[in-house]
C-alpha cells in the first residue's frame, strides 16, 4: 500500500542537481507553493559515493548530473541517470517526510491496519527491482518522527509503502 497525498496536496518539482565525489551533496526537494518550506525528500550522497556511469570508472573530482522525479499523488520519486553506479560502503541515502502530507485514510479501506499509527509504523522506503516487483530498500526504517530512510544502491524507482 504506497502512502497517497492528501487531496490538494501540491506536486513537488523534478529537480536535477550536481553530485561531485570529492565531497558531501545534499538534495532537498520541498512541495512548493507552500507559506512556509516543507521537506518532501531529502537525498545524501557522501564523499566517494559514485562508482562509475555507463561502464565507466568515476574518480575522485568527477560529477554526474542526476535527476530526481517525484511520482505524482504518491510519496515516492525515481532517481536517474540508470547507468550511475554506486560504491556499496558509500551508498547515498533518502528519507522521505511524509508529516504533513501523508493520506493516512487509506486504511479505512485496509484488511490490514486499523489505524494510521499502524500503517506510518508500517511504513518503508520500496525498490522497483523489475517492472511491478518491489523489494524493501537495504536499511529502510523510521529515521525520525514521519520520516523513513533507506539507501540507494542504484538508481530507479522508490516509493514509501506498507505490506498490504
Amino acid at each position: 500500500m504506497i502512502l497517497p497525498f492528501q487531496a490538494g496536496t501540491p506536486a513537488p518539482p523534478a529537480s536535477t542537481f550536481e553530485v561531485c565525489n570529492d565531497g558531501l551533496t545534499v538534495e532537498i526537494i520541498m512541495h512548493p507553493d507552500m507559506p512556509a518550506p516543507i521537506d518532501y525528500v531529502e537525498l545524501r550522497f557522501p564523499e566517494g559515493s559514485l562508482s562509475a556511469l555507463n561502464g565507466q570508472p568515476l574518480n575522485t573530482t568527477d560529477c554526474v548530473d542526476v535527476t530526481v522525479q517525484p511520482r505524482a499523488g504518491e510519496y515516492g520519486f525515481t532517481l536517474s541517470p540508470q547507468g550511475l553506479e554506486f560504491v556499496l560502503d558509500a551508498t547515498p541515502s533518502a528519507t522521505l517526510l511524509f508529516a504533513q502530507f501523508g493520506d493516512f485514510s487509506v486504511v479505512d479501506d485496509s484488511p490490514t491496519y486499523d489505524t494510521a499509527q499502524e500503517l506510518a509504523n508500517a511504513l518503508d522506503i520500496w525498490q522497483e527491482v523489475t517492472v511491478d516487483r518491489w523489494q524493501i530498500a537495504r536499511g529502510s526504517g523510521p529515521s525520525g518522527t514521519d520520516e523513513v530512510s533507506a539507501a540507494i544502491d542504484a538508481p530507479g524507482t522508490f516509493v514509501l509503502a506498507a505490506p498490504r
